[in-house]
């Protein structure tokens, strides 16, 4: 009699475990994009008005463009790791490390934000054009060892050292510098003539250091 009324309560409490696991797990998981400016644009972009976006949705997202929306987290942008072009400028973001995941990133604009640190940028070793305009970085030390980048807009930050982009071997379509505290321009001497656009001064910046 005991081992029958063991069966019975474990075949009654089996289901109640599953059942309870599984309501605790959607709980705890939640929405993977927790910023209405770019779930607002995801669902644009894939086609799905209603429903909760799933990770399995954002993957072949190839490319990305969501300006002026106010977007202040990144939060499922990890997921969309087979995005080539990505342009957010002009939004409120400060913290982009949820980007460093996003390998194959060739394009990416995230001008106009509140950002300071791009260690993010660190491992994307395929970007080829970089726009940071107009945002709070002080440090560009994790762009070394981006030897693909061609294209560089830094305009208005923070910068005062700028030794790594002299490092940067296919740096010759653009590199803007205007509006930062930079005195020594002596590292970018060697490849600034191979420049196709540059807003430095070559005799009033250099040969007068």
């Amino acid at each position: 009699m005991n081992q029958r009324k063991s069966k019975l309560i474990l075949i009654l409490i089996i289901p109640l475990v599953m059942a309870s696991w599984i309501v605790a797990y959607s709980l705890a998981s939640g929405p993977i994009i927790t910023d209405e400016g770019l779930e607002a644009a995801i669902r644009l972009e894939i086609n799905y008005e209603k429903g909760e976006i799933r990770p399995d949705q954002l993957v072949d997202i190839q490319s990305l463009r969501i300006r002026g929306a106010g977007i202040e987290s990144l939060d499922g942008i990890q997921y969309m790791t087979s995005l080539v072009s990505l342009d957010l400028r002009d939004n409120e973001i400060t913290d982009i490390s949820l980007l460093a995941d996003l390998t194959r990133l060739q394009e990416l604009n995230l001008r106009g934000n509140q950002i300071s640190n791009i260690e993010a940028l660190a491992g994307l070793t395929s970007l080829r054009d970089l726009n940071l305009r107009e945002n709070q970085i002080d440090d560009i030390s994790p762009l070394r060892g981006l030897y693909l980048l061609e294209d560089i807009n830094l305009r208005y930050n923070r910068i005062e050292n700028i030794e790594v982009l002299g490092e940067l071997e296919s740096l010759r379509q653009r590199l803007y510098l205007e509006g930062n505290p930079i005195e020594d321009y002596s590292p970018i001497l060697p490849i600034l003539l191979d420049i196709d656009d540059h807003d430095v001064d070559v005799e009033a910046d250099f040969f007068n250091v």
